[in-house]
């Protein structure tokens, strides 16, 4: 019996209180990509790969928390306008009904906030669309809760990458939540320690200037876990790497080491 008729293109919108720029490097960075993308359904994003540039690759594998079967979907960046538009194809890996597909998602300004859009194109069934639709859905809901500062922090790793998300939002009482009372923060760097969550958040809210934050890296080590920071505020550009030990949710101690980006030495130039 030939299939009803049904919208190839499937269209789901959500306005989200935080700016284009944050929401684009929520949906483009992987460590902070991981803390929320499918939440909603219960899903750990354990293999991601997000190469935000014209040709770059999209790989994401995903599984329930609660154990079963994995997902897998791999596709190509082909339009990437920092921070108003990302285009992909959206290719399933697996299943008994092929689908490859294209997404376009926008973020456009509306105040303070942002209108987030996915329009995701090439559906090939009825039944695939209406799991596109509530997939994105839910992850738009997601998006937003990440947005608000409310990042699961499942794991040590997670809570890390949440910490220098509160931190690039200058959200600095979501910052502190996310440390032990008694933290104590070492810059061996500059033979500085900070005791106490308080006096840590204190000195990034004093700091001077707007910095930048990305996070390109965040994983787990054996004896707790590691993030490389880039920092910048238009004039100078630092890489910090942190080093943490606690539990997930709360970070007990933390090292960092940073140092300011530039040309090498005169004697190491070739």
């Amino acid at each position: 019996m030939p299939e009803a008729p049904f919208e190839s293109t499937v269209t789901v919108s959500r306005r989200i209180a935080a700016p284009p720029e944050a929401l684009w490097a929520l949906w483009t960075t992987p460590a902070w990509m991981r803390a929320w993308w499918g939440a909603s359904e219960g899903l750990e994003l354990f293999h991601r790969v997000t190469e935000a540039r014209p040709g770059g690759a999209l790989r994401y594998a995903m599984r329930p928390h609660a154990g079963g079967a994995e997902e897998r979907v791999a596709g190509l960046f082909d339009l990437v306008e920092p921070p108003a538009r990302l285009g992909f194809t959206w290719v399933w890996q697996g299943g008994a009904e092929p689908v490859d597909t294209h997404a376009t998602v926008t973020f456009a300004a509306e105040g303070a906030a942002t209108r987030v859009t996915v329009r995701h194109r090439g559906q090939p069934s009825a039944r695939v669309a209406a799991i596109h639709r509530q997939g994105w859905t839910d992850m738009l809901a997601d998006l937003d809760r990440a947005a608000a500062g409310a990042m699961p922090t499942p794991s040590l790793r997670d809570t890390l990458a949440a910490l220098w998300w509160r931190l690039a939002r200058r959200d600095w009482a979501g910052a502190g939540a996310l440390l032990a009372e008694d933290a104590v923060v070492t810059w061996p760097h500059s033979g500085e320690t900070f005791r106490g969550r308080e006096a840590f958040v204190a000195v990034n809210a004093a700091y001077p200037g707007r910095w930048a934050i990305a996070l390109p890296r965040a994983e787990a080590t054996e004896t707790g876990t590691l993030a490389v920071a880039e920092v910048g505020d238009g004039a100078r550009s630092f890489h910090a790497v942190s080093l943490a030990a606690g539990a997930p949710g709360r970070i007990a101690t933390l090292t960092e080491y940073w140092g300011e980006a530039g040309a090498p030495p005169a004697w190491r130039r070739a």
